[in-house]
């Protein structure tokens, strides 16, 4: 049997994070979450498999959705990563969208 889809749910808003991570869940996804940037990268270096999929925030302290998104191309780690957010611009939208993110 194929092991289900991983994805990686990243924000520093607990609520949203956990809010993602329940509605993914049910929906038959292996779920895990990380409070932040920093906490992400670590994840992922910890893991056995990388995420098939990186759901973040862009607006985070220390490591941002960006900084993040640009980690994880720079280090060629092949996951699909889609930015959310609450607080964007116009040049973070085009910023995401020139370094990979859907």
């Amino acid at each position: 049997m194929a092991q289900p889809h991983k994805i990686l749910i990243v924000d520093d808003d607990p609520i949203v994070a956990e809010s993602l991570e329940e509605l993914l869940r049910t929906s038959g996804y292996e779920v895990c979450s990380a409070l932040g940037g920093r906490e992400a990268l670590a994840i992922i270096e910890e893991a056995g498999r990388v995420p098939d999929a990186i759901i973040t925030d862009v607006v985070m302290p220390g490591v941002s959705g960006l900084d993040l998104l640009r980690e994880v191309r720079k280090r060629k780690i092949g996951s699909a990563v889609i930015v959310l957010t609450g607080y964007g611009t116009v040049e973070s939208a085009v910023e995401a969208l020139r370094l990979g993110a859907a």
